[in-house]
């Protein structure tokens, strides 16, 4: 499936860099950004995403979590599924 890069349904998800508990989206229609908005909250410090088919997978320090995802949503507000437990070790940033 090809997705248009201006297509406002498909958002741009965003993890802070550092300890955070959300993950945020950003979108684009015709070349102009919209602000960002919580699109995820309560997670433990995400550090990792992808999105496959209906399924938006977040790795957390702790957990692997499932969510479903529909598109065009602002906002998942249905607790995730967890997939497996992870170390749960505090990630130091990095510089590259």
């Amino acid at each position: 499936m090809e997705i248009p890069a201006d297509d406002p349904a498909w958002p741009i998800f965003l993890s802070p860099h550092g300890p955070a508990e959300r993950v945020a989206t950003s979108r684009t229609f015709k070349g102009q950004s919209a602000p960002k908005s919580v699109f995820l909250s309560d997670l433990d410090s995400p550090f990792g995403m992808a999105l496959i088919g209906s399924d938006l997978y977040i790795a957390n320090t702790d957990a692997l979590m499932r969510f479903h995802y529909t598109v065009g949503a602002t906002v998942i507000t249905e607790p995730g599924v967890k997939i497996a437990d992870l170390p749960g070790l505090l990630l130091e940033p990095t510089v590259t």
